[in-house]
């Protein structure tokens, strides 16, 4: 779908709205239908200037200039009236906060892979030297309902920032439980806050399904929740832990 400038005026004409998915503090995802084609997708709302234009174009530029088959991908964007959107694939699976109240992900197998997958993520963004700056569970979504081989994707730019050593974020971004230490006393940090918050969130999971729970899991998860940032293994390093033998 063609793209449009923020400024310019595009109206949502060819979908049919079918009802709100989720709220947060600065957007509501919509699910929509195509009207020609029936294809189910996502509609992300924005509404200027509650939320910066600036802001806006700073999720849209990194979310869009990345491609990687966990990371949720914009399909298009558009501008009417007060709402600036962004169209995304829908996601039958729904959030990681659903499969956990419902109790999907039962299999230490399946952990497993959720956890690589994320690790495979971070690793690709943080090679890019992006911070993702919210990773929790409403942020993370799944393609299908097969919770035997998961899929997780991984969603919402809005707090994401390009770092360097001499760039790191100083502002507090994130979801509470899953923030970093550096993060919560506003001390300049980077991508290590990343690692933390995907340690948390699968502790987390752990915490509402004991079975899930392996020596080396515990292993892995204290080693990314280690308090000083320097000292956190990087994406690439957690992926070598013995703990994704699991199952081989």
């Amino acid at each position: 779908m063609q793209s449009v400038d923020f400024r310019s005026e595009s109206h949502f004409e060819g979908f049919r709205k079918l009802y709100i998915l989720n709220r947060t503090n600065n957007s509501i995802l919509v699910k929509m239908k195509e009207t020609k084609s029936g294809e189910l997708c996502i509609f992300k709302y924005f509404m200027p200037p509650i939320i910066p234009l600036d802001n806006i174009e700073k999720e849209y530029n990194i979310q869009s200039s990345i491609s990687h088959p966990n990371i949720l991908r914009i399909l298009g964007r558009f501008r009417a009236n007060k709402y600036i959107a962004f169209q995304m694939p829908f996601l039958p699976g729904g959030t990681l906060t659903e499969a956990i109240q419902k109790k999907r992900i039962i299999y230490p197998k399946s952990l497993a892979i959720i956890f690589r997958k994320l690790l495979e993520v971070l690793k690709y963004l943080h090679k890019r030297r992006i911070l993702h700056g919210d990773i929790s569970p409403n942020n993370i979504m799944f393609e299908t309902t097969d919770f035997t081989e998961p899929n997780p994707i991984l969603i919402d730019f809005g707090c994401s920032q390009v770092v360097h050593m001499d760039n790191l974020v100083c502002e507090y971004a994130g979801t509470k439980g899953f923030v970093a230490p550096e993060v919560e006393k506003r001390i300049p940090h980077g991508l290590p806050s990343d690692i933390w918050a995907l340690g948390a969130l699968i502790l987390y999971i752990v915490n509402h399904n004991q079975d899930l729970s392996s020596p080396m899991l515990s292993s892995l998860i204290s080693s990314m929740l280690v308090p000083n940032p320097s000292q956190r293994p990087s994406a690439s390093k957690c992926l070598e832990h013995e703990y994704f033998n699991i199952g081989e």
